[in-house]
């Protein structure tokens, strides 16, 4: 709990040099049950499943389309696991040796804004899928934008922009799939990139 503590008043010590984009939604993992059993979120928060007792798993069982699937131990030994949805929709899951027991759960991801395109918010990037850098334009000023992986870690981030249209290098980003997030006066959009 004092890491946590440490960490919060690091973080919030660097907000005015980086400003975090998403909230993080607990679910605990104890006495049989997922705690919460359900909730919504906007797209572009994370999930994180943290064990509290018992020998579980959170396992995916059915998803949106292009959404990555998951399956992890929840142990003493594995006792977190950080997931960042892509896409909107139902995403389901289960403790699969506590399923009939009905250890089972669900989140609802909803688009950012009701919006699930960027290009209906004014907003456009090319190319996706992108390779070396990604062109956005915007018919908001866009103030900061972040590129994270699945499991929610920061793999490339501009945080001070300021500007309608410009070009994002992805040097050192691996292919694969992330969420683009854009923070604009507007608020925050989202969308599911493919690096190549």
């Amino acid at each position: 709990m004092k890491r946590a503590l440490l960490f919060a008043c690091l973080c919030a010590g660097l907000a005015s040099t980086v400003r975090s984009f998403a909230a993080t939604h607990i679910i605990h993992v104890a006495d049989f049950q997922f705690s919460p059993a359900t909730l919504t979120l906007p797209l572009g928060d994370t999930i994180k499943f943290m064990w509290m007792s018992g020998s579980h798993t959170t396992t995916s069982t059915t998803l949106p389309g292009g959404a990555a699937s998951w399956d992890q131990d929840m142990t003493n030994a594995n006792d977190s696991l950080v997931y960042v949805p892509t896409v909107a929709g139902t995403y389901n899951y289960k403790c699969k040796p506590h399923e009939s027991m009905g250890m089972v759960g669900s989140f609802i991801v909803s688009p950012v804004n009701g919006i699930s395109d960027l290009s209906a918010t004014g907003f456009s990037i090319a190319p996706n899928p992108a390779h070396g850098s990604l062109h956005i334009e915007s018919k908001e000023t866009v103030h900061a934008v972040q590129i994270l992986d699945i499991s929610g870690r920061v793999m490339q981030q501009q945080p001070a922009i300021h500007q309608k249209s410009f070009t994002m290098p992805l040097d050192g980003v691996t292919p694969g799939i992330y969420m683009l997030r854009l923070q604009t006066p507007s608020g925050f959009v989202a969308q599911r990139l493919i690096i190549e």
